[in-house]
């Protein structure tokens, strides 16, 4: 997911050089879905069973109702996740792997990587650079990595 949106030859990612050349309308439609995709951190707030899960995203304060089974069938109330969510035509989708953050990680240090990007977005008065809105993710997915590690880290055998 990171090479997908963040890996750019010159100046785009494989997503916007496959949408420049894409004929096909409903293609397009989900290639410019996966352009504006956005990678956050979010709070589980509810999880329906055989759906998805209700989630407020903690870094732009808004609700989401996803749609994904992996998280519907293993997700608890009080999860956080960092990760992408697409947004395509009415649906909610996670993009890649949604990284579970152990208790506290969020508020001690994902969210001040967070705000030190905020901060030169706004001294620029416009969004984040590709260049910067990939070392962000970078870096809040390496702590997420690092300090989660195997322990938050759970699957399920979905034929069992």
């Amino acid at each position: 997911d990171y090479c997908l949106h963040h890996f750019r030859r010159a100046g785009k990612n494989v997503i916007e050089r496959t949408l420049e050349t894409s004929t096909d309308a409903r293609e397009s439609a989900w290639l410019t879905a996966l352009t504006e995709a956005r990678f956050s951190v979010f709070l589980v707030e509810s999880v329906t069973p055989h759906r998805g899960a209700r989630l407020i995203d903690l870094i732009h304060e808004e609700p989401i109702d996803l749609i994904d089974l992996g998280l519907a069938s293993t997700g608890q109330s009080g999860l956080i996740l960092i990760g992408r969510i697409i947004h395509f035509e009415d649906v909610h989708l996670s993009s890649g792997t949604l990284i579970p953050l152990p208790p506290g990680l969020f508020e001690s240090q994902i969210r001040p990587v967070f705000e030190k990007f905020e901060r030169a977005q706004s001294e620029r008065s416009a969004g984040l650079s590709p260049s910067q809105a990939a070392a962000l993710e970078a870096q809040a997915t390496r702590i997420a990595l690092h300090e989660a590690g195997e322990d938050n880290s759970f699957f399920s055998d979905i034929e069992s």
